[in-house]
């Protein structure tokens, strides 16, 4: 399942994802993170 969770998301998600001892995690970066991302890359 935590497979096809991963396809069904895609590569190019923002969030991250890991699965241990039937515990799913989800990790999303915060807007102050992505702001920073794009100052950096433009």
């Amino acid at each position: 399942m935590f497979e096809t969770l991963l396809t069904e998301l895609g590569e190019s998600r923002a969030s991250r994802l890991s699965y241990s001892k039937r515990t799913l995690e989800i990790m999303v970066p915060l807007i102050e993170h992505q702001v920073t991302q794009v100052l950096i890359t433009a």
